[in-house]
């Protein structure tokens, strides 16, 4: 981009350096007429006004790619490390540093986000892959095998305060422990009229955080609701499914 601009610069002064000595030549030819330096200066004038413009150009140009090298660009995940231990992984994508400040965390059974502080200094271009996650938010839920929740990143750059999307993630507690990302496993959903819930659970493929899997379960619960007590969703998982789900655990 900025090599055409300079192109561009230097078609504008090759353009009035020749506009100038034609006219300065006409002049010299016909010294009694006040034509040619009136054409001349007319010339010139505009000339310089496209100049000026082209300059204003670049210098936005520069401004706005100095402001986008400011902001935070970041990719993260989850991970077990050597000791078994869940850790979350950061990958700086953009070409300024930034401070990842704060983990939240969201689980199934709670919509109120926890926050942990970390402080940790993510280089440009770099991945920071041993950050701390504090998982014993999952020893106090009411879920047995499998722990649906997800994640969401607070970092500070240079530019901004940036949050990241959050994403989901589920952690199986047995036979042994599996960290999946996205939303795997039983969920399970019992309908609001009967109170029904043995073998039945909602289909999570595809669905990237919580606030999308609730959606999902409350329009799962309106189609049971008004199905009862037959309980038909192209939303239910197939009772195959959840009983394979429910006996693999055990």
């Amino acid at each position: 981009m900025n090599s055409l601009l300079s192109s561009g610069k230097s078609h504008l002064l090759a353009a009035a350096i020749g506009v100038g000595t034609a006219l300065l030549a006409l002049a010299l030819r016909y010294p009694a007429s006040s034509v040619p330096m009136t054409t001349a200066t007319i010339l010139l004038f505009c000339v310089v006004l496209a100049y000026v413009q082209s300059s204003h150009e670049n210098i936005k140009l520069l401004r706005e790619q100095l402001a986008r090298q400011e902001l935070v660009f970041v990719d993260f995940g989850l991970k077990f490390d050597e000791v078994n231990f869940i850790s979350v992984w950061v990958a700086n994508l953009g070409t300024s540093s930034f401070l990842v400040t704060e983990i939240e965390v969201r689980t199934q059974e709670r919509s109120t986000s926890q926050r942990s502080q970390v402080n940790i200094v993510v280089p440009a271009g770099k991945l920071q892959s041993k950050i701390p996650f504090n998982d014993c938010i999952f020893d106090t839920l009411h879920a047995d095998a499998f722990v649906h929740f997800d994640i969401s990143l607070r970092c500070r750059g240079l530019a901004e305060n940036h949050q990241t999307r959050w994403k989901g993630f589920t952690v199986q507690r047995r036979p042994r422990r599996q960290l999946e990302d996205g939303f795997t496993g039983l969920w399970g959903v019992a309908c609001p009229k009967c109170s029904r819930f043995d073998f039945m659970g909602m289909r999570t493929e595809s669905l990237p955080d919580l606030d999308s899997a609730w959606r999902r379960q409350a329009q799962l619960e309106n189609d049971l609701q008004a199905t009862c007590p037959h309980h038909h969703s192209a939303l239910l998982m197939p009772t195959e499914s959840a009983i394979k789900q429910l006996v693999g655990v055990r």
